[in-house]
């Protein structure tokens, strides 16, 4: 019995391996021979993108087989290792990008799919073993992968005379891996290795893998063939990793690449596309976003109010928060309503960068087609591209000048300016709140090397959020100033108290007992309309849940 181990052979056989010629077009086999009695061969075998053996595949799926050939009268022991896919170029320029991808059995036929960054092999951790994840489940298939394109290894062990499990284990180990290079574009390879195999007396063993190359476009693993078990590769469509891992929702992403896909069709442009999909989550945000503003306003005319319970509680802050609260509670005002339309818009945001990172149709898709500076909706959007990029603070990598980060600096500066604050009742407060508009100008430069997609979307977002917040204010104060003159009152869902109270000095609505209901301004234009129409229905609604009340 003859032991050889095919990797080390291979190596010193190099110069030896040929190109065998064959009759079938689809295929190419390599071979080298193996003294003295072993040859192994390399066969690539590719399918039509429809019909044939691999139907479904997309013509994406290639087979790679090991072969090994004994001439000799006796068995021959074989174990190899062998490279596996090399990492696809970098797709973005900041953000984790490229990975290194497992599937795991997490039993019957589920499978758990985890990646692991680049940026995580360092000097002290440069090799990563692949064949069980943390929780001990076997693998199934690995491979590498960047936002847009993977490369997945599976065994074939359905073949006949194929091994059950041929592959013993999988490592990545990180090649360039130094601390001066940048972590990023760091070199990783996969490497498998195959369990002791025993090739037969004049006989032959051949080890087939399904080895995938293409996109991760959602048209192809989507499809049945590489949804079902063993591959599940559309559960590496979206991989989420960090802290933003907890506002990521796979719901979230597919309602808004649909949407996204349904804009489309009627726009034919992805720009487009983004900013219709803007008008229609402020539209399904704006009876939020009215009351949010409702509740600001109200709040910065209390001033004089938090003043006198600043100097009535003086540094007992407990007591202080207590009474502010009480206080606001009793004005019908509730503080989260100022940020709660920021905290619903971060997990769309979140969304979609990742829908924008997931889709690959918009990979190298222009805004207002190919007519404006912004040729890849999912890069940043330079204007002026510079030959030495250069890292700036936080990491944060100049190569050139990006006009939407910059204009998105500029309607957050208005946003600021325009945008109504609550008096601040504590020093800690006041710094917070400096806090906060400082990080909101920061925020751009957080953005500057992001997709111009997530840009652009931010960017019309908060412009509509600028023009609405402005004509929502001004239509408070249309109606406070006929409110003054006897006309009109703001509607406000009151405090049972404060109703009471209403009730017993005022009469309904604030007008005395028995007063004629005043008549409202008649609304102008169609968003005043709209807001008319969404007023009426609130009014409808609070009476009715006051009349249930009592």
């Amino acid at each position: 019995m003859q032991n050889c181990n095919a990797r080390y052979g291979q190596f010193v056989c190099l110069h030896r391996r040929k190109l065998l010629d064959s009759q079938d077009p689809a295929a190419a086999t390599y071979v080298v021979d193996l003294p003295p009695s072993l040859q192994l061969r390399k066969t690539f075998r590719v399918f039509p993108r429809k019909g044939g053996p691999r139907d479904g595949s997309g013509g994406f799926e290639v087979v790679v087989e090991y072969g090994f050939r004994n001439t000799g009268a006796g068995d021959v022991k074989v174990k190899t290792a062998f490279n596996g896919p090399t990492l696809p170029p970098p797709e973005i320029l900041r953000g984790p990008d490229r990975q290194i991808i497992g599937g795991y059995l997490d039993g019957g036929n589920t499978i758990a799919v985890h990646a692991t960054a680049v940026e995580s092999f360092t000097p002290d951790e440069p090799t990563k073993d692949l064949s069980a994840d943390k929780d001990k489940l076997p693998f199934l298939w690995a491979g590498a992968a960047s936002v847009y394109f993977e490369a997945l290894v599976l065994p074939d062990t359905a073949a006949v005379g194929t091994p059950a499990n041929p592959l013993q284990t999988i490592r990545a180990e990180g090649i360039d891996v130094r601390k001066e290079t940048d972590a990023a574009h760091r070199t990783v390879a996969t490497v498998f290795e195959t369990k002791e195999l025993t090739v037969p007396a004049n006989g032959e063993l051949v080890v087939p893998l399904n080895v995938y190359f293409g996109p991760k476009w959602r048209n192809v693993l989507t499809s049945a063939y590489y949804t079902t078990f063993p591959r599940a590769y559309n559960q590496t469509l979206v991989i989420a990793s960090g802290m933003c891992a907890v506002c990521t929702f796979d719901w979230l992403i597919n309602v808004l690449v649909w949407m996204l896909g349904a804009f489309h069709v009627i726009t034919r442009d992805w720009g487009l596309a983004i900013i219709c999909l803007v008008i229609l989550v402020r539209t399904l945000l704006h009876p939020i976003t009215k009351r949010s503003q409702v509740s600001m306003m109200k709040m910065g005319k209390m001033g004089p109010q938090m003043e006198a319970l600043k100097k009535k509680y003086g540094d007992d802050k407990e007591a202080l928060s207590k009474a502010m609260w009480e206080f606001q509670k009793s004005q019908g005002i509730t503080p989260i309503l100022g940020c709660l339309p920021m905290f619903l818009q971060m997990p769309i945001w979140i969304a979609l960068w990742s829908s924008l990172q997931t889709t690959f149709e918009l990979r190298q898709a222009p805004f207002l087609w190919g007519f404006t500076w912004i040729k890849d909706l999912s890069k940043p959007d330079h204007l002026v591209e510079i030959s030495h990029p250069f890292k700036l603070f936080f990491g944060i990598q100049f190569d050139g000048i990006n006009v939407l980060p910059i204009l998105l600096g500029g309607v957050f500066f208005l946003q600021q300016k325009f945008q109504p604050q609550p008096p601040a009742m504590t020093p800690e407060q006041e710094q917070q709140r400096k806090m906060m508009q400082w990080m909101s100008l920061l925020f751009p430069l957080f953005l500057y090397a992001g997709p111009s997609g997530l840009n652009l979307y931010i960017l019309t977002s908060t412009t509509i959020g600028i023009i609405e917040s402005k004509r929502i204010r001004d239509h408070i104060k249309q109606r406070e100033e006929a409110e003054k003159e006897g006309k009109v009152i703001i509607d406000a869902p009151p405090t049972r108290g404060s109703k009471r109270k209403r009730d017993d000095d005022q009469g309904p609505l604030g007008r005395g007992r028995g007063s004629e209901p005043p008549k409202k301004p008649a609304p102008t234009g169609w968003f005043g309309k709209k807001i008319a129409e969404w007023t009426e229905k609130a009014e409808q609604i609070r009476r009715e849940a006051e009349r249930k009340a009592r």
